[in-house]
């Protein structure tokens, strides 16, 4: 027998709560098999395809691309193929029917027959109802698609989803136009209004587009705060140089400056809970105190998510689980994994769930000072700035050239004030300032 079975918006990870239609890959009353590809769906992490589960005939989207839907909304109803238990002939022969059964009346049978025999293009007078009196069945339209798919009789031609989202695809990229369609955008400018005579409108890629939905939410629910420190950098330096050959002869893994950051700063996060908690609304709302206000949620694993900068455009967040628990060349090996798989897109969709505090290498941008927004469900995020030589006093009045770096922390003010934040910066400063070419690092 024939079934509807609903196509719903699958999770990518296990905290997505919604993801976007990037486009729609087949049209209605396509017949799909069990796997086939039928739609590219984003967050503001991570990109994946949508299959369908049965083999059948492709209903009417029912989230348009370009739409954004929450985990579990049904997307698309797929008609699932009847077994077939013996000769199919749903159509009726020249002249009318035959034996007990007759043409269908359509105005005798259900909404949902005349919606699959409109979206199909299926003539109802043309099908032979096995129901009642001659009523045309779901399963008669099942049977009637299957047979158009088999050549039997060609079907009224159906329109094409509209596909604004869809265009020319240049191969290779220029910058501009990679800037333009990101990893999955298919954009083209024809698509949109051209601006005025002094401006030109640029189309962003459903990942950019659901980046802004989601720091425009963090910013609108969030009272952030910011706090910066200085530090001097020459015991880093000194750790790394002494350490490279080593951790690369152990590993194959370059040890870069910030590895030794995300090393030995996880151990600080590890020791200020605050930093590694977030804030949770109570039964009555953010605005509300005592028992039916909020909650300070603080975590017994740190999961340090890595902001990575992918080279098509967008900024996602890969987490490597449990940090605090590694040594110094796993850390490395994580590293490298999540920063090359982030870049590369070739990371699974969980990869980029959990975080729980994350960490931004700015200055391998040239950034010296930025404040960065804490991703969702997190308390806190730390921006590690250049590293530059400038002029400082040491030693009592003396002026020395050092190599001095800022770090820069974003935080929830409603989870920590000042004194705690602040209190974890100074921990952040010495533990870096005192790696040297002796530090034991575990």
């Amino acid at each position: 027998m024939a079934g509807e079975v609903v196509v719903p918006m699958p999770a990518l990870g296990a905290a997505s709560l919604e993801a976007t239609v990037v486009r729609w890959l087949r049209s209605p009353g396509d017949y799909v098999s069990a796997g086939d590809l039928i739609a590219e769906i984003v967050t503001d992490k991570v990109s994946d395809d949508l299959r369908t589960p049965v083999d059948g005939v492709l209903g009417t989207p029912l989230v348009l691309a370009g739409q954004v839907a929450a985990v579990g909304t049904p997307l698309v109803v797929i008609v699932a193929a009847i077994a077939a238990s013996g000769p199919v002939l749903p159509l009726s022969p020249p002249g009318g029917g035959a034996g007990g059964g007759g043409a269908g009346d359509a105005s005798r049978s259900s909404p949902l027959v005349r919606r699959l025999a409109a979206e199909n293009g299926i003539p109802l007078n043309e099908v032979i109802g096995s129901g009642p009196g001659g009523r045309v069945t779901k399963d008669d339209i099942v049977a009637a698609i299957a047979a158009f798919r088999r050549g039997a009789v060609p079907p009224a031609p159906f329109p094409p989803l509209p596909r604004s989202e869809e265009g020319p695809r240049p191969s290779p990229l220029s910058p501009r136009e990679s800037f333009q369609q990101g990893a999955h955008a298919r954009i083209t400018m024809a698509s949109f209004p051209t601006g005025t005579s002094h401006e030109e409108l640029l189309p962003v890629s459903p990942l950019r587009q659901a980046i802004a939905a989601n720091l425009v939410r963090a910013i609108h629910d969030v009272p952030h705060a910011w706090t910066l420190v200085e530090v001097d950098a020459s015991s880093l330096l000194a750790c790394r140089d002494d350490r490279r050959d080593g951790v690369r002869t152990r590993t194959g893994v370059a040890l870069t400056t910030f590895t030794l950051v995300v090393h030995a700063l996880a151990r600080v996060v590890a020791t200020h809970p605050l930093l590694n908690g977030s804030w949770r609304d109570g039964p009555g709302g953010s605005a509300l105190v005592g028992d039916a206000g909020g909650r300070v949620a603080v975590r017994r694993h740190l999961n340090l998510g890595i902001a990575v900068a992918r080279p098509g455009g967008g900024l996602v967040v890969p987490v490597i689980a449990d940090a605090d628990q590694l040594d110094l060349d796993a850390t490395a090996v994580a590293l490298e994994r999540v920063v090359a798989g982030a870049r590369s897109a070739t990371l699974p969709p969980d990869a980029y769930h959990g975080a729980t505090f994350t960490l931004n290498n700015t200055g391998a941008l040239g950034s010296v000072a930025s404040m960065p927004i804490p991703p969702a469900g997190t308390s806190a995020i730390l921006a590690f700035e250049a590293i530059v030589k400038r002029a400082v006093v040491v030693g009592g009045d003396a002026i020395a050239v050092r190599p001095m770096v800022n770090l820069c922390l974003t935080f929830d003010h409603r989870v920590m004030d000042g004194q705690e934040a602040c209190a974890f910066m100074q921990d952040a400063r010495r533990a870096l300032e005192g790696l040297g070419s002796g530090t034991a690092l575990h």
